[in-house]
């Protein structure tokens, strides 16, 4: 066993160079500076060690792409993962992790900091080869000794959930690689018309908001200032630093107020237009983080290819298929109602789902007492469904939703409406509430919930109410997850094909053209069965397609 940590000039290894590498061993760590001579130490490295350690694998094996070393997936091992796995919601950065072991870690990088600020220099390649060795080499021996440090814990509780992680780095650093086709010349057409709209969106907000002429739109402080001392909205959620949060989590709480609609369209407008409508580019490369999320979902960012608007499909027809290539986009269809009825063991939920019904509508046919029910009225029942996994109340829901309830029921108040409605949810599902009281007291006993990978959620004994949704999200990302690893197997055996991105239930993958017949039966089936998990709904996926541009998605024709 060995660990390897590289050093570069910069983030990007599209445009960015690898400057060095550490590697550490049971008894020394040493610092290379890139040289032919030192490449060829690191391909015999890289070759002789049985197993090799990294903290966050994909850079570093980027990294070793980059120097013309082809990867060996079977021997990489991650630190990063393993500390995500034994505790979710600490900071994962190598020198808050090497505390554990060495206390003077806090002061790492003290003395290196200090040469870069004294000598106004901010790329490693100017730091002295002394300093460099010092700096880089403990990076080496801390990646190393924490593996050690972790691996009985993780061999003992989280081994079958850490092997899945370890081969999902194949997933993430091909998928980084391969990256997204755009058509940078278009996107860049369509800069002047979003900031056009996003000029016109603040000159209304400010017609309605009457802020003074110095307001900054893009300013937290100056929106927080705004929303809750002027406005007086409710403060859901604060930030480190005891300030309201106004991040765009904590402005979809509400969804029904003009304002803060409008901000939610400056900002987004303003976003696409800065990161998407400036490219000289034509294939995008992000980051993928297993660990980004504490639910174990897969997180994208520099930049966000998870979240680019549906509603802005000029943009999205400047995300193009490559030449010869179909994208084929693989969801999963209401799986995190399936899994909630599969926990719930609620008998109507799973007669519906196991008929292939639409649990949204039929919950909308009962709320409403009728057959045929409109799509206002389908999408209260959704957002009932899913505030119930969140742990709304009625009072929440009708705060968040009241204008939706209003357009079902104008005549009546909100709040009343849902009461009368979680009531009712309760009745027809019982089984849900019996779920909720089990995982409540499971997490107010142990403080976490362990779902069926083996995952563990640690839930707040005081917050034990959000259990269930935290139970339902990492269960859904470690089944997905177990589906890429399985889709990236056969792509890799198979060819003609790549897979681009995992965008929260969904994958996308492109398939060159005239192998689509064989593709896409084969992924799908390695997508749906999960038969020794035992579910009690079944796994389905959805398929659409484009031959152009991800504005023109279609539904796969038959006999696909």
């Amino acid at each position: 066993m060995i660990s390897l940590d590289f050093e570069t000039s910069g983030l990007d290894l599209v445009k960015d160079k690898v400057i060095g590498f550490s590697t550490a061993d049971k008894d020394t760590a040493v610092y290379y500076p890139i040289s032919a001579k030192n490449l060829e130490k690191l391909r015999k490295l890289h070759q002789d060690a049985d197993n090799i350690v990294f903290h966050n694998a994909p850079f570093d094996i980027r990294c070793l792409l980059q120097l013309g070393i082809e990867p060996a997936w079977e021997k990489y091992h991650d630190t990063l993962i393993m500390a995500h796995l034994l505790d979710e919601h600490q900071v994962k950065k190598l020198k808050n992790l090497a505390l554990e072991i060495d206390p003077e870690a806090k002061d790492a990088e003290t003395e290196l900091k200090e040469w870069l600020k004294t000598n106004k220099k901010t790329n490693y390649e100017d730091v002295p080869l002394e300093l460099m060795s010092t700096y880089a080499s403990r990076d080496a021996r801390y990646t190393y000794d924490l593996y050690y440090h972790y691996l009985p814990e993780i061999t003992e509780t989280w081994s079958g959930l850490y092997e899945t992680e370890r081969k999902l780095i194949k997933c993430v650093v091909l998928m980084e690689e391969r990256g997204v086709a755009v058509d940078a010349k278009f996107l860049r057409g369509q800069y002047s018309k979003l900031m056009e709209e996003a000029k016109a969106i603040e000159k209304k907000l400010r017609k309605l908001t009457k802020v003074p002429k110095g307001f900054n739109f893009g300013s937290n402080d100056d929106l927080a200032d705004l929303l809750f001392n002027q406005m007086k909205l409710p403060i859901y959620y604060t930030g480190a630093t005891g300030k309201p949060s106004v991040n765009k989590y904590t402005l979809e709480n509400y969804p029904d107020n003009e304002i803060v609609e409008g901000i939610q369209a400056l900002r987004s407008k303003t976003h696409i237009a800065a990161t998407y409508c400036q490219l000289e580019v034509d294939v995008l490369h992000c980051h993928f983080l297993q660990t980004g999320t504490i639910s174990g979902r897969f997180s994208s960012a520099e930049p966000n290819l998870q979240n680019i608007p549906r509603e802005l499909g000029d943009i999205r027809r400047g995300f193009i298929c490559r030449p010869g290539y179909q994208n084929f986009y693989f969801d999963y269809k209401q799986i995190e109602m399936v899994l909630f009825a599969h926990y719930s063991k609620d008998a109507l939920m799973l007669e519906i789902l196991n008929s292939n019904g639409d649990l949204h509508r039929d919950l909308a046919q009962k709320l409403y007492n009728k057959k045929e029910v409109s799509d206002d009225e389908r999408t209260v029942a959704k957002r009932l469904n899913f505030g119930i996994l969140y742990g709304m109340g009625a009072k929440r829901f009708a705060m968040i939703y009241g204008k939706l309830l209003r357009a079902t029921y104008p005549d009546k108040d909100p709040l009343i409406v849902a009461q009368r409605f979680v009531s009712s949810y309760y009745q027809t599902y019982p089984s849900v509430r019996r779920l909720r009281n089990e995982i409540i007291s499971l997490i107010e006993e142990r403080g976490y919930i362990k779902d069926l990978f083996g995952r563990y959620s640690r839930v707040q004994r005081d917050k034990a109410y959000k259990g269930l949704n935290a139970l339902i999200q990492s269960c859904a990302a470690d089944l997905i997850k177990e589906a890429m690893v399985r889709v990236q197997d056969y792509l890799s055996e198979h060819g003609h094909g790549n897979m681009l991105l995992q965008i929260h239930d969904e994958l996308v993958i492109e398939i060159e053209r005239g192998h689509e017949d064989v593709m896409v039966p084969e992924i799908k089936k390695r997508m749906e069965d999960f038969g020794e998990y035992k579910f009690r709904a079944p796994i389905r996926v959805d398929i659409k397609y484009t031959d152009t541009n991800w504005a023109d998605v279609k539904k796969l024709p038959a006999p696909l």
